[in-house]
C-alpha cells in the first residue's frame, strides 16, 4: 500500500512519501475540477489546491478512477507556525479529500 502526507497549512498537499529518480516520467495534470497534481508512471505523487473544497468539487472526485485507490495516510496541520502531526488513517483518496474537507477552513 502506498503511503502518504497531508499538510493542511495554507492551502493543503497530498505527497507520496517516495523519491523521485530523476529517470521517471513525470506527468503532470490541471484539472478543472479543483487541484494540480503529478503523475509518476501512473500513480499520483501530489496533489496540491490553495483553496479549500467545495461540495460539487468533492463530488466531482468520486468519478476519478485515480481518487478510488486505496493508501496509507499521515496528516500534518500547521498550528501557529508549527507543524504537527494529527491523525494516521487507511482509505481512498476520497476519504483524505473528505478529510481535508472538514479541517480545512480558508481563513
Amino acid at each position: 500500500m502506498e503511503k502518504y502526507t497531508i499538510s493542511i497549512g495554507n492551502g493543503f498537499t497530498i505527497e507520496a512519501n517516495n523519491n523521485l529518480s530523476a529517470e521517471q516520467q513525470i506527468e503532470r495534470k490541471t484539472n478543472t475540477f479543483f487541484a494540480e497534481f503529478e503523475l509518476v508512471e501512473g500513480k499520483i505523487q501530489w496533489i496540491y489546491n490553495p483553496l479549500p473544497m467545495r461540495k460539487e468539487e468533492f463530488q466531482n472526485t468520486k468519478a476519478f478512477y485515480l481518487f478510488q485507490e486505496k493508501a496509507e495516510f499521515v496528516v500534518f496541520i500547521l498550528e501557529d507556525k508549527e507543524w504537527k502531526s494529527t491523525d494516521t488513517f487507511e482509505g481512498t483518496f476520497i476519504d483524505a479529500f473528505a478529510y481535508i474537507q472538514e479541517r480545512f477552513k480558508y481563513e
